[in-house]
């Protein structure tokens, strides 16, 4: 781009510089000073008087004398320009060095340590990856945009084929078109001459015989007129005789009339035939150009698809170059405030390294006292652990001095062993709270649950409102407890089996065969008078019972009452016990204070009285725990509560085997 003269002054517009070429060297010469203001205001204006300031001149620093060229005149460059001035930026961003580069923009920052060192050099290394890269990328360009031109020529080459083609098949069927509505135009006329010709020829034909008729009429008029005056035998013969030569006149005229019209036909016929064969290559020629010409149109339609196409590639090729030089242009710029860069990144590393250390200090810090705090919590824990237990061995022990009937309770009025329901205090043995999990549940009666292994029966019956997976999950960490136990007992040989019982409407189902009905009419003095299937535990396979339990809690809702029995067998020598650990889930019972009296009155429930049978047995044939639990206000609790607080203050029954 050439530079044009300001109005009003004598100096032209400085000439622009790429990026790469400007320095940090500022020259102080003459030619940078700016003119007087006073001068470029078009007047002189009046100077005040100076002194001369030669003897006050500072010395100037030489410049450092620099290899670099003047900046070149910017013109407008055409794209094989601009290709070649991208190659020739890369091919000095290759050869050149980044202490090269450096060297131009001022002295680099010298650092003793090696990571400086490193640092520097994985620039360069960066800086000369993307240079690298920049020059692949630029040759893969120009090889694209040559292929892509060498493909454009290709299809404005044949673009022009197919449209000389096209115009030749367009021409060519004009004239067909024309020649043939020459040739039947032709044909249509010549049918109608000779048309007009027969006809005239039938007119001229009847028009003779019309006349020849007439003649013969007059002439037999006149004749018959004559002959009725005249009476001549000879005559009437001449009369008959002509009568046949009129019949014979009008059948030779039907004769010859029949004889033109299938000549006429005939003659028509033909031209129809060699009209046929005359125009049915020429409407084949038809067909077949128009296919031709179908086809062209569609080969047209693929050669503008492509040249779209090339045209699309062109365009994404063109971003893709200025895509490039910007990037160019941002590496330039970058390399030019690469030290500045470099040197503000430092300083702010060396800020990070330090926050880094006091960060590393204060968590080091707060680690060894989470550590202590973690070490504080294990120890209070496992010192609470061990209070629980000591604590749930006296309890336990405390309930089997006084003998009563075990009583627990859950719910949101819990406090120690006192539960308050409905402004009524109640006392029980222990009074949980209503956020405790099945697994705290049964902690607190383990004790109870590890006498069985000391030849002890133990019944715990559920009781108050329905919770999922509340009963299963009891039993589970009983069975678990009781191995836990076993180990304490290695001379010992223990064998386990499960069998879990369904109760509606005082019908019994086998619920580990198919739910499948059972009868217990006969059971009278132990459990094993019940017919059902029975399945072994193995101590080693904890998790198929725990399958088999949570598979089971599917069905819970289509029973009323559900019982579990854990029959334990031990053997040691010559000594062995059996005991049963039973658990009822009354929960699902409507009036469960019903089932209740059988225990405190020894009365049979109308709705289950096999049941009542059964409870009234695990009652006096083992020691039992009920567990009461109060979740909702939906119901009405106070008579259940009733009933448990009087089992609470009855005397157990049962007295371990010896």
């Amino acid at each position: 781009m050439t530079d044009f003269p300001r109005k009003g002054h004598n100096t032209s517009i400085p000439q622009k510089r790429i990026l790469s070429d400007i320095t940090n060297d500022i020259p102080r010469g003459s030619a940078f000073n700016k003119p007087k203001r006073r001068n470029s205001l078009g007047f002189e204006m009046v100077s005040v008087p100076q002194i001369e300031k030669e003897s006050m001149k500072i010395p100037i620093r030489p410049t450092k004398p620099t290899s670099i060229p003047p900046a070149p005149q910017l013109t407008k460059m055409t794209p094989q320009e601009n290709i070649k001035r991208m190659k020739s930026v890369s091919a000095r961003l290759k050869s050149s060095t980044i202490q090269e580069g450096l060297r131009r923009k001022g002295p680099a920052l010298k650092y003793s340590d090696d990571w400086s060192k490193a640092l520097q050099e994985k620039s360069q290394r960066d800086l000369e990856n993307q240079t690298t890269q920049l020059d692949q990328e630029i040759r893969a360009l120009e090889q694209e945009e040559h292929e892509c031109n060498m493909d454009l020529s290709e299809a404005r080459r044949q673009k022009r084929k197919k449209e000389k083609d096209i115009l030749e098949v367009t021409i060519e069927i004009e004239s067909e078109e024309r020649k043939r509505a020459f040739i039947e135009e032709k044909v249509v006329k010549t049918v109608s001459d000779s048309e007009q010709l027969v006809n005239l020829e039938l007119e001229e034909y009847k028009m003779n015989l019309d006349h020849q008729l007439n003649d013969v009429k007059f002439e037999l008029d006149d004749e018959i007129e004559k002959a009725k005056t005249y009476q001549d035998e000879a005559v009437k013969e001449e009369i008959v005789q002509l009568q046949s030569n009129i019949d014979t006149l009008k059948d030779d005229l039907r004769s010859i009339s029949e004889e033109k019209q299938s000549k006429l036909k005939e003659e028509m016929d033909k031209l129809e035939e060699e009209i046929h064969l005359t125009l049915k290559p020429k409407f084949q020629d038809e067909t077949d150009l128009t296919f031709s010409l179908q086809q062209k149109k569609i080969e047209l339609e693929s050669a503008n698809n492509k040249l779209t196409e090339l045209q699309t590639q062109t365009l994404d090729i063109a971003n893709s170059k200025s895509a490039l030089e910007e990037s160019i242009g941002s590496i330039e710029s970058n390399i030019n405030t690469f030290a500045d860069r470099r040197e503000l990144l430092l300083k702010e590393l060396q800020e990070i390294e330090r926050e880094l250390t006091s960060t590393k200090e204060v968590y080091t810090s707060k680690e060894s006292i989470l550590t202590k705090s973690r070490n504080k919590y294990l120890d209070a824990s496992e010192k609470l652990r061990k209070h629980d237990v000591q604590r749930r061995i006296l309890e336990n022990s405390i309930m089997d001095f006084t003998g009563k009937v075990r009583v627990y309770v859950k719910g949101e009025g819990s406090n120690n062993d006192e539960y308050h329901y409905s402004n009524k205090s109640y006392q029980f043995n222990k009074a949980l709270c209503h956020l405790s999990s099945p697994q705290e549940i049964s902690d607190e009666f383990s004790c109870l649950v590890k006498s069985i292994l000391s030849n002890t029966n133990v019944t715990i019956v559920f009781t108050g409102e329905s919770e999922h997976k509340l009963v299963t999950s009891c039993v589970l960490n009983s069975f678990k407890s009781i191995l836990e136990k076993r180990l304490q007992l290695p001379d010992w040989h223990f064998s386990y089996n499960f069998r879990s019982i369904g109760v509606t409407s005082d019908n019994y189902f086998d619920r580990l065969n198919s739910n499948s009905k059972i009868d217990v009419d006969s059971f009278n003095e132990t459990i094993n008078q019940i017919q059902s299937q029975q399945m072994i535990i193995s101590g080693d396979d904890f998790n198929q019972f725990s399958n088999i339990l949570h598979e089971s809690c599917y069905d819970e809702d289509s029973f009323d009452i559900i019982i579990y029995i854990i029959n334990i067998d031990a053997k040691k020598n010559d000594k062995g016990f059996e005991t049963n650990l039973v658990f009822l889930d009354l929960s699902r019972v409507e009036d469960q204070r019903a089932i209740l009296e059988v225990i405190k009155n020894r009365k049979t429930c109308p709705r289950y009285p096999t049941f009542s049978k059964l409870i009234d047995f695990f009652y006096r044939q083992s020691r039992c725990l009920f567990f009461g639990n109060i979740i909702s206000d939906e119901r009405n609790w106070s008579p259940l509560l009733d009933a448990l607080e009087v089992i609470n203050c009855m005397e157990s029954p049962y007295k371990r085997h010896n």
